[in-house]
């Protein structure tokens, strides 16, 4: 049945209104769909019996989705009150109310932003781009009118949880994320609202493990001050203190600006919080976003969420996707840039070299190539609070490079190859050279209309005819008739250009420090990139105008780079034939295992047990190391329920090593230390220090972690060639 309704208005709007009409079921749902033309409309409704279908207008969204009926009431839609009349071939209406035609006035909001990731890239700390990403910009029901709606008690509760907070004059410290926003105490976050400043964008903290303690304001905080307890207007305090729900509804919608820092800290209400999705937008190269958005021109600006979608291996993943309850930006001030902050690590976008030139960024993404040292060593890392000064290489090394491909093609330019040999083998710089040939594979997304995109491989092969590997082209999708697409940058073969797999290098037959027979996997090797042209023959960078550039350790931009120093030119007779640098490999296991404690002649043995005589002493022993020393280890002992009573850490092949409190790092025993012999850790400790206070017999148990510091320059460390031995328990019991 379809059926024709007249829709005056009140008071006619102040701009014209793009409106439409809705019909929905008794069961809520969509029936039809009509705009409202000249004050009329036309909708089917079908043949309904019993409960007589709904009727709803709205404000014509632009790229309107099915909405459903509760998205449209969330919209403010109107809903009138009618009855069927079968003699009437036009149903007349009752005039749209003013008030709620004039929330429909919209106005437009511009929101624009960017998506990145924050790095540690070979050797800075960066916030790379992420681009072609996915950026759903969410709209969170108003305040306002989820107040209006919500159930009486829900009210009470509210104000309940409001009014201790509002008045709480101190607020403890709480974790906060990383990088870090403002602090700003409640009390402060209240007061500024009450003292008649607007928050023009306010955004919950991260965290919802947070306690009454502070709020954390992202990404316009206000500035921190000192203030004791607020005192409340007496409108205020009267509008919320009566004992009427509809007095207290219209005292909190009054002041909702007071509420946004605080929904965070109240998980019954989360559940009330909803949003809708109005836009999705693709990032550009540089990780940008920028659209126009509409709003209610009465009343305040959207209430926004973000969370983003990144193609991987051909599937949208989800990469950001924070709690919406604490990452909600309250009143967005339109124009303002959002950042959104992703930590996958398989998202972000890289700077591509221009001119004639090859950038070399190094081992992986973490070991730029001008922070290797003259060792060869990558830099130093904390492991467990042991500093580590500096790393050797190990495992499967992606030799990360970048081509400018079009312009070193116009310069003949067509392959290149990474070779490799044992360094002082040869003065000559030609000689005792061996390829890299490995074939791998790296991926890269292409893109087809309307909306499909796919994930391709894209094979590095030695090219048959000239033993070397072809540039990869800058954009491999428009093969594949693609409009458009990007590399996945950020995997294991993201940059590479060639893998090194050192676990295959030669080792050397050798004694390790207990005099044990073994085979060492470690030395010193030269790398070196070389680019040819079509048939083979080696360009001279010098004659051809081509530099290499290497990232610019000087600053902490993602897109700084120069052309490389004297110690990475690969020079012969005098001319640039390319890169090289010097990398130490060690691939060398570690030794890690917890001794049996022991009590003069008295081992703890398989049942644990130990008898001790008065004012003994329990030697304490474990084995940690590494051949050359390239390890870190972490020992404790833990009694009981107490937790841990003491740890041992420090780089293997240090000679003494303090017992230290772990709950103050403050070393328990200056005297009684632990002393090295070969790979052995050996402390002669009082039974009494071992029992504690108020103890004469006690359970204890030993753990040893021995962690390797190589690196891959992607993973951190070759963590899979971490020891942790089996915990060891013994029980230290007085002689009968």
């Amino acid at each position: 049945m379809k059926l024709e309704f007249s829709i005056p208005f009140e008071e006619q709007p102040e701009q014209p209104l793009d409106l439409a009409a809705y019909s929905f079921d008794r069961y809520g749902r969509l029936i039809d769909r009509a705009t409202v033309k000249e004050g009329r409309t036309t909708l089917e409704f079908g043949d309904w019996e019993g409960a007589q279908p709904r009727l709803l207008i709205a404000p014509v969204l632009a790229e309107e989705r099915q909405p459903t009926l509760a998205e449209l009431r969330k919209r403010g839609a109107y809903e009138p009150v009618w009855a069927y009349n079968p003699r009437q071939k036009l149903q007349e209406l009752l005039p749209i109310p003013a008030q709620i035609a004039g929330r429909w006035l919209l106005c437009f909001c511009r929101v624009r932003g960017q998506v990145v990731r924050p790095i540690r890239l070979l050797g800075l700390t960066l916030e790379i781009p992420v681009c072609h990403a996915r950026v759903h910009i969410c709209e969170v029901d108003r305040l306002p009118i989820l107040i209006a709606r919500l159930p009486d008690e829900i009210i009470f509760r509210l104000r309940d949880e409001l009014l201790p907070l509002l008045e709480r004059p101190f607020v403890p410290p709480i974790p906060r994320p990383d990088p870090p926003p403002e602090r700003v105490q409640i009390a402060d976050i209240l007061q500024d609202a009450l003292g008649g400043q607007v928050f023009e964008q306010v955004a919950a903290p991260r965290s919802a493990l947070l306690s009454h303690a502070e709020v954390q304001l992202n990404p316009q905080p206000l500035p921190p001050k000192e203030r004791a307890a607020i005192e409340l207007p007496l409108e205020l305090r009267i509008g919320l203190g009566a004992p009427a729900a509809q007095i207290v509804r219209a005292t909190l919608i009054d002041n909702v600006q007071l509420i946004w820092p605080l929904l965070c800290l109240w998980p019954w209400f989360w559940p009330w919080l909803t949003c809708e999705e109005i836009r999705v937008l693709e990032t550009d190269d540089q990780g940008r976003f920028d659209t126009f958005i509409t709003y209610p021109c009465r009343g305040d600006k959207p209430d926004l969420y973000f969370w983003v979608e990144y193609l991987i291996n051909g599937v949208w993943t989800t990469v950001y996707r924070p709690p919406l309850h604490c990452n909600v930006y309250w009143n967005y001030a339109c124009g303002s840039e959002v950042t959104i902050r992703v930590s996958d690590s398989r998202v972000g976008c890289r700077p591509r070299p221009l001119g004639p030139l090859v950038s070399v960024y190094g081992i992986g993404t973490q070991v730029a190539v001008e922070s290797i040292d003259g060792d060869g060593y990558a830099p130093g890392i904390s492991i467990n609070s042991v500093t580590v000064p500096r790393r050797p290489f190990g495992g499967l090394l992606g030799l990360w490079a970048d081509f400018a491909s079009d312009p070193l093609a116009a310069a003949g330019v067509s392959h290149y190859l990474w070779s490799y040999r044992p360094a002082g083998i040869s003065a000559d710089p030609d000689l005792g050279w061996l390829p890299l040939t490995t074939p791998f594979g790296r991926r890269y997304r292409a893109d087809f209309p309307p909306a499909n995109s796919v994930s391709k491989l894209y094979q590095f092969e030695v090219d048959s005819a000239n033993g070397k590997f072809r540039i990869p082209p800058e954009q491999p999708w428009l093969a594949d008739g693609a409009s458009g697409g990007a590399w996945d940058d950020w995997t294991l073969n993201g940059f590479a250009t060639a893998l090194f797999d050192t676990t295959a290098l030669p080792s050397t037959a050798t004694t390790d420090a207990e005099g044990n027979p073994i085979s060492d996997k470690s030395g010193d090797y030269e790398l070196k990139l070389e680019l040819f042209r079509a048939d083979g023959s080696r360009v001279n960078l010098s004659d051809a105008g081509i530099d290499i550039q290497v990232q610019n350790m000087a600053t902490a931009a993602w897109d700084d780079w120069h052309n490389i120093g004297l110690v990475n030119r690969y020079v012969v007779g005098g001319s640039l034939m390319g890169f090289t640098t010097t990398l130490h490999i060690d691939n060398n296991p570690l030794v890690g295992e917890i001794l049996e404690v022991e009590v003069g002649a008295a081992a703890a043995g398989p049942c644990g047990f130990i008898e001790y005589p008065a004012s003994a002493s329990a030697t304490v022993a474990f084995r940690a190391g590494h051949h050359h020393n390239h390890a870190a280890f972490y020992f404790a002992l833990s009694r009981g329920s107490s937790g841990r009573i003491e740890v041992a850490q420090a780089m293997a092949g240090t000679a003494i090593v303090d017992p230290v409190d772990p709950a103050t790092s403050v070393v328990i025993d200056p005297v009684n230390r632990y002393n090295l012999g070969a790979y052995t850790y050996t402390r002669h400790a009082p039974v009494s220090q071992l029992l504690g206070p108020g103890c004469d017999q006690a359970a204890l148990a030993e753990e040893l972690y021995v962690y390797a510091t190589a690196t891959d320059g992607w993973n951190g460390r070759l963590y899979w060639l971490d020891v942790y031995a089996p915990v060891k328990a013994f029980a230290l019991t007085p002689e009968a």
